[in-house]
C-alpha cells in the first residue's frame, strides 16, 4: 500500500509537470522511487490494460504516427512529454493512478 501511494503521487506529478521535462520515462521515472519489483510489476501489468495500449509490453504509449519502439526512440530526450504523444503519456499516468487509488479503497 505504501508503494502505491508513492506511485500515485509520482504518476499525478507526471500528469500535471511532465510536459517541462524531457528526459524521462514513465518506467525510469517509477524505477527512481525505489518501489518494490511487486509493485513495479503490477504497475506494468496495468499498463497493458490501458484502453489505449500499444500493443507493446515494452512501449505501451501508442505514438500517433510511428509505432510504439519508434515513437518512444524518436522522441527520448526531446519531445516525449510533448503533442499528442505526450497527451498519450499523461493519460496513461492518469489512467494508472486511478486505477491504483481504486485499488486501495476496495
Amino acid at each position: 500500500m505504501k508503494d502505491n501511494q508513492k506511485v500515485i503521487r509520482e504518476l499525478r506529478w507526471l500528469v500535471d509537470n511532465q510536459k517541462y521535462f524531457v528526459s524521462a520515462s514513465i518506467c525510469i521515472k517509477l524505477y527512481i522511487l525505489g518501489i518494490s519489483r511487486d509493485s513495479y510489476a503490477k504497475v506494468i501489468k496495468l499498463m497493458q490494460e490501458w484502453p489505449r495500449f500499444s500493443g507493446n509490453d515494452e512501449y505501451p504509449v501508442p505514438h500517433p504516427t510511428l509505432n510504439p519502439e519508434e515513437g518512444y526512440l524518436t522522441t527520448r530526450g526531446i519531445g516525449m512529454w510533448s503533442g499528442e504523444y505526450g497527451d498519450n503519456r499523461r493519460a496513461l499516468c492518469k489512467w494508472l493512478a486511478d486505477r491504483l487509488e481504486e485499488d486501495i479503497l476496495k
